[in-house]
C-alpha cells in the first residue's frame, strides 16, 4: 500500500495530466497490484511455511525449552530451508526456499517503486521550473517527507526484522526468544505511522499543539482592534 502512494504522488506531481486514470472508480486501479502481491504473499506463507510433521520434530524441543509448549498442541508457521542428515550432509527443503524467495521478491519490489517514485517526485518538486504556489508546492513537500517517513518507518520496523528472520536462519543462526522481538516491532508500525503525518503536516501538527487556535484567536483580536479605531461615521 505504501507503494501504491508513492505512484500515485508521482503521477499528481510529475505527470498531472494523467490523473484522469484515476478519475471516479478508476481509482481504484490502484489496489490491483498490492492485492494480487497481497494474495501471492498469502497463499506463498500458507502453503510453503505451514506445519508439518518434519517441521514439528525439528521444533519440538525448541518450543517446550522457550515456552513450555507442546508443539502438536499449537499452531504455527515458519521456514525450515534445510535439515541434517545422519551424516552431517545438508537436505534442502525446496518449498521453503521458494516461499523465502518470494517473500523476499516482493519486499524488494515495493521497495524499489517506493525508492523510484520518492526520487522522481524529489527532483520534480526542487525544480524551479514547476508552475506551482509557495503555499502549493509546501504543502507537497510535507506530504512528501510524510511518505519518506512513513516509508522508513517501516524498513525498520518491518522490512529489516521480517527480512532478517528470512535470511539468517540459512546461517543456523539460533534467535532463541530474541525472535519475539519481529512481531513486536511489527505491531509498533500501525501506532506510529499515523503520529507522522500528525507532525510532518503544518495543518495538522498546529492544529494538535493548539497553535491554529491562538493564531486565529490573535488575528480576530488584531481585526476587533482595527475596527474600534474606525470612526463610527465611517462605518
Amino acid at each position: 500500500m505504501l507503494a501504491t502512494h508513492f505512484i500515485f504522488r508521482y503521477v499528481a506531481v510529475c505527470k498531472p495530466h494523467k490523473l484522469y486514470h484515476f478519475d471516479g472508480n478508476k481509482i481504484y486501479q490502484l489496489f490491483i497490484p498490492p492485492t494480487i502481491l497481497f494474495v501471492i504473499w498469502t497463499l506463498s506463507i500458507y502453503f510453503n511455511f505451514g506445519p508439518n510433521q518434519v517441521k514439528k520434530d525439528f521444533f519440538r524441543l525448541v518450543a517446550w525449552e522457550l515456552y513450555e509448549e507442546d508443539i502438536d498442541r499449537i499452531a504455527f508457521m515458519g521456514p525450515l530451508y534445510f535439515t541434517r542428515m545422519e551424516n552431517g550432509e545438508r537436505l534442502f527443503r525446496f518449498p521453503d526456499l521458494l516461499g523465502a524467495f518470494i517473500s523476499c521478491t516482493i519486499m524488494t519490489i515495493c521497495l524499489t517503486t517506493c525508492i523510484i517514485c520518492a526520487f522522481k517526485t524529489y527532483r520534480k518538486l526542487n525544480d524551479l521550473t514547476i508552475q506551482m504556489s509557495d503555499r502549493t508546492r509546501s504543502l507537497n513537500k510535507q506530504l512528501f517527507w510524510t511518505l519518506g517517513l512513513q516509508t522508513l518507518l517501516p524498513c525498520i520496523t518491518q522490512y529489516i526484522p521480517v527480512g532478517t528472520m528470512f535470511f539468517v536462519p540459512l546461517f543456523e543462526f539460533d534467535f532463541g526468544r530474541i525472535g519475539n522481538l519481529v512481531g513486536a516491532a511489527c505491531s509498533l508500525y500501525p501506532a506510529m505511522d499515523p503520529i507522522i503525518a500528525i507532525f510532518m503536516i503544518d495543518r495538522f501538527r498546529n492544529f494538535v499543539l493548539r497553535r491554529e487556535l491562538h493564531t486565529i484567536s490573535k488575528t480576530s483580536a488584531v481585526n476587533e482592534e482595527r475596527r474600534s479605531t474606525i470612526p463610527d461615521h465611517i462605518i
